[in-house]
Order: C-alpha cells, then sequence, then structure tokens
C-alpha cells in the first residue's frame, strides 16, 4: 500500500508514532523500509524518528543491530538518495565500530528452517534434503550495503577492519555476499589481499584455482574477480585452469566460473577455452550441466569460422535428430547453433528436417486435398502420447508435437523470417500445413508451433490455418470413434430420429399426430389427477 500515494497518505501519518518500535521488530521493519523506499520524503519523516536528538544520537542504531539480524531498514537509508549524508556517516562509523560483533558466527537455532544446499544434478537424482545448519553472522547485507553505498575513505576504513576475518568472510555461505562486495568497489591493492586469503585453505595450504572453482562458496568470490576484469589472477593460475577446462565443465559450480572467463575474459583465454573443449563437444553438448558450457562459448567465440565449426561438431553430437532432440540438453543447444550460425548451414539443418530446401516442393494443403476428393489423416491419440517420450518418427510433425523438439521448430520458424530466408521458412510450412490441426490439439508444444506459424506466416496463411482448424474440429466433433461405431452408436441426429424425436416432412407430423389421437374416457371431476411418467433423458455424448 506504500507504493500508492493515496493510500501511503494515511498510513504514513498513523505509523509515524510507532516507527521506533518498527524498526526493530522481526517483520515490522519491511513496513518501515518500504515508507523509504516508496514514500517521496520518507527517509525525512524515518530520519526525524530515528534521530530526534539529531545524528549524533546513535542509540537506536545499537538497539536495531542488537535486535534484528539484517536490517532493511539502515540498508534503505544507505541506498536513498534523499537520506541526509550526516546520518550515512553515522550508520557506517557505527558498523565499523561494531565489525566484530557484526562478523562473529551464530549457529542457528534449533528449529529454524534453513534452506537445503541447491542440488545442480538431473532430475531425476535430485532429493530434498534438510541440510545441518551452518553458523551464520549478523548484518551481512548491511556490511555489503555500506561498501556499495559509502565513500572511499568509508570503504578503506571497514576494509581494514575486516582483513583479519577475510579467511571466514570467503569461505561462509552467508558471508560470500561482503567479500563479492569488496572485490566490486575496492582497488587493485586490496583485491589481491583477498585473492591470496582466497587460495589459501584453513591450513595455510594453496589451493589450486580449479578447487576454488568447483567450490560453492570461494567460486563466488572468483567469479566476482573475474567479472571486475581484474589482473591479480597470475597468468600462470589462469593458464592450469583453463587447461583442466574439459573436467570442469560439466561441474554445477565450476561451469559457472568458465562461462565468466568466456563472457568477460580476454580472446587468448577464449582461444584456450576453445582449444581444449572442441574435441569434446560430443560429450558436453547433450550433458545437462556441459550443455550451457557450449552455448556460452557459442555465444562468446567472434570468429565466425570457428563458431561455424562448434556449429558443425554440435549437429555432428546430437547425431540421431530424433535421439538428440528428444532431451532438453540437445534442444538448447540446437537453439543456441540456430540463432548463431550461417544462413547456409541453418538451410542444411532445414534440408535434413524437410528433405528439400527449395520452394519447389509444393504440398497440398488440407483444403485442397478436401476439395479433390482425397483423404485427411490425423494423428491418434495413441500416437501423440507415443511422441512424448522420444521423437517417435522423422516427418517434421514428430518433432513440432514433442516437448523439447517443438522449440527447435520455433527457432527455425523465427530465424529464416529474421534472416529473410523465404525458401526455407515456406519449406518448413509446407511441411507442416497438412497437420495444423494436430498441432492445434496437440497439450501444449503443437501450439507452441502453430502460435509461431501464425506470427511468422502471411495473412493468408493464417487466414487458411483457422479455416483448416474449423473445419477439422466441426468433422472431428460430429463423427462417432469405431468403437463406438462396432457397438451400434450413431452420431446424434441419427440417434434422435430413430428414437422419433426428429421426424422431418408435414406429413409425418401430422401422421403422428393423428396416430397419438384416442378417444378419451370422462373422468369425474373430482378424481385425482394420473401421476405423470417422467420424460426418459437424452445424454448427449461428452464429445458432443
Amino acid at each position: 500500500m506504500m507504493e500508492f500515494p493515496a493510500s501511503s497518505d494515511i498510513l504514513v501519518p498513523k505509523l509515524a508514532p510507532h516507527l521506533v518500535s518498527l524498526v526493530a521488530h522481526p517483520t515490522g521493519q519491511f513496513v518501515a523500509s518500504s515508507i523509504v523506499d516508496s514514500v517521496t520524503d520518507g527517509a525525512a519523516v524515518l530520519s526525524a524518528a530515528l534521530f530526534p536528538g539529531g545524528f549524533g544520537d546513535t542509540e537506536v542504531l545499537e538497539v536495531i543491530i542488537e535486535k534484528v539480524k539484517e536490517s532493511p531498514v539502515l540498508c534503505s537509508l544507505l541506498k536513498s538518495a534523499m537520506t541526509d549524508d550526516d546520518i550515512k556517516d553515522a550508520i557506517v562509523e557505527h558498523v565499523i565500530q561494531s565489525v566484530d560483533s557484526l562478523v562473529s558466527l551464530e549457529k542457528a537455532a534449533e528449529g529454524e528452517d534453513e534452506e537445503a544446499e541447491t542440488s545442480f544434478g538431473p532430475a531425476t537424482d535430485v532429493q530434498t534434503k534438510k541440510q545441518e545448519s551452518e553458523p551464520t553472522g549478523r548484518h551481512n547485507f548491511l556490511l555489503a550495503a555500506c561498501f556499495e553505498h559509502g565513500t572511499p575513505e568509508q570503504q578503506a576504513s571497514l576494509f581494514n577492519a575486516l582483513v583479519k576475518h577475510l579467511p571466514q568472510l570467503v569461505a561462509t555461505k552467508s558471508q560470500n555476499a561482503v567479500a563479492v562486495e569488496m572485490v566490486r568497489r575496492l582497488d587493485s591493492n586490496s583485491r589481491s589481499i583477498i585473492y591470496k586469503v582466497l587460495t589459501t585453505d584453513e591450513e595455510g595450504k594453496s589451493l589450486p584455482l580449479a578447487k576454488v572453482a568447483a567450490d560453492v562458496r570461494r567460486s563466488m568470490v572468483l567469479r566476482a574477480l573475474i567479472e571486475a576484469r581484474s589482473e591479480v589472477i597470475p597468468d600462470a593460475d589462469m593458464k592450469k585452469l583453463l587447461s583442466e577446462a574439459t573436467a570442469l565443465a560439466d561441474d554445477p559450480v565450476a561451469t559457472i566460473v568458465l562461462q565468466r572467463v568466456l563472457e568477460y575474459g580476454t580472446d587468448a583465454m577464449r582461444a584456450s577455452l576453445f582449444a581444449s573443449t572442441t574435441p569434446h563437444i560430443r560429450t558436453l553438448a547433450l550433458h545437462p550441466i556441459g550443455t550451457y558450457f557450449i552455448q556460452q562459448l557459442i555465444e562468446s567465440i567472434d570468429d565466425d569460422k570457428k563458431r561455424g565449426e562448434i556449429g558443425h561438431l554440435v549437429v555432428k553430437a546430437v547425431g540421431d535428430l530424433k535421439e538428440g532432440l528428444s532431451v532438453a540438453a540437445g534442444s538448447r543447444v540446437m537453439q543456441k547453433v540456430i540463432a548463431y550460425v550461417e544462413d547456409k548451414d541453418i538451410r542444411s539443418f532445414v534440408k535434413s528436417l524437410t528433405g528439400f530446401d527449395s520452394d519447389d516442393h509444393v504440398q497440398l494443403t488440407d483444403e485442397e486435398k478436401l476439395a479433390k476428393g482425397e483423404e485427411v489423416k490425423t494423428m491418434t491419440k495413441r500416437e501423440r502420447k507415443d511422441n512424448v517420450g522420444s521423437v517417435s518418427g522423422d516427418a517434421l510433425i514428430h518433432f513440432a508435437l514433442h516437448p523439447h523438439a517443438c522449440f527447435v521448430v520455433q527457432a527455425l520458424l523465427r530465424e529464416t523470417k529474421r534472416r529473410g530466408m523465404d525458401s526455407s521458412r515456406k519449406a518448413l510450412m509446407n511441411e507442416l500445413k497438412p497437420h495444423v490441426f494436430d498441432l492445434a490439439v496437440s497439450p501444449w508444444a503443437g501450439r507452441v508451433v502453430l502460435d509461431t506459424m501464425l506470427t511468422t506466416g502471411s495473412e493468408d496463411l493464417k487466414n487458411a490455418i483457422r479455416n483448416v482448424v474449423f473445419m477439422k474440429a466441426e468433422g472431428w466433433l460430429t463423427e462417432t470413434s469405431d468403437r463406438s461405431q462396432r457397438r451400434g452408436a450413431a452420431d446424434p441426429t441419427t440417434r434422435k430420429a430413430l428414437r422419433g424425436e426428429h421426424i422431418s416432412g408435414s406429413d409425418d407430423r401430422a401422421n403422428k399426430k393423428h396416430r397419438s389421437e384416442k378417444p378419451r374416457e370422462s373422468k369425474p371431476a373430482d378424481a385425482p389427477a394420473a401421476a405423470q411418467k417422467p420424460k426418459k433423458k437424452v445424454f448427449r455424448s461428452l464429445k458432443k
């Protein structure tokens, strides 16, 4: 409600007398924080309530830091441009003085819910287990906010106060945010100190960079160093890390470090990763973790020749398209290949799916087939179910109806439209036109492709697709299944006629009326009326 002036104008005056108690309350502090973030003069209102005797009165800061573990109120005051600089300085100075108590680890209370460590394995292997609670520090986000919004002098003072706690900050999950913010805001000398601590274990022994990259806590700081394009990482350590890229690319933690090297590293680093991982693309492309590294490799390489080479290797890795595109990893990496390879590679891929690569191939639509009296077959429900696990056929329609492969067909339609490759786009369209009804009744995969056909095709094609779908739907709803016909069933209209409820022609109606007229016997006036027989209800089929 604070986001809307109409309600905040009413709420803020009513809450103003209670702000001192709200900022130290575990849940009330979020309401006080929203006043600073959403109300125009919220920072001034909260500052006046917290510091009635001026910014030198830090008693309320001691209360806040003592009573809550994290204070979004103080973070919002530091972030807001409307907060007085003297108040920001008072908050940072108080934090610097209280550093030792803030970073001291506290074990979580029993019964307190802790998030289980994320598992990046395949979906079948994911098991949610309650991990043993890890000791946590206090006001970690406040420390990070002081580095983010403080002056250079304040950042240097806070770093000097935290230097002795660096081994703990880089190795503790809850305190990683403080170390990451240090890397982003401080100079190269401070980063060198952080890197030295990062590559040293608890016993004082040196850690190889590959082991740091695979550590779920230390890798966060290493990624921040790479993103900052820092030169504090020695060339020898980086070369050793890149030489082990093949073993690290399918690791759920280390692969993100390699992706940051591709994104923020030098051309020499990218070339080294390309040379070391190219021989193993077949394995990595279909790996549930390694596929993300291959996608980033395709996106980061600027050389069209190398990018085309990766594309060819990925297509070979996928191998049999029915098997390769049936898994999520193969579908994702193929979509990335389609977005970055040259036009000739897309034409080749379209030809492998459709069997032709020009618009000389003309295929009759459903309307034309029906006009010529030809039968138009649709996929049965069983065929659509069999197509879910793996692509069940070589035809393009089987790929379009598969929950993973359908996105590859969608990417082909969009990319051929964007690049103006009309012949390839028409080839795909002509192959899919006879099956628009199958796409329309698909649970969702087919409709992904059908929507793309409607957005990438012409207006005439949109109208033709709608006509075919409506025509097929009308026929599909009025027909009876083969099983029902074997039981002697008929369509609803025939059923009504057989039951005598629908007789056409005035002569038939007259004859029926004449047959139904019989002389009625006279009954006494006081005789009770006979109970009428209830009409028999005719239940229509569920499909109708």
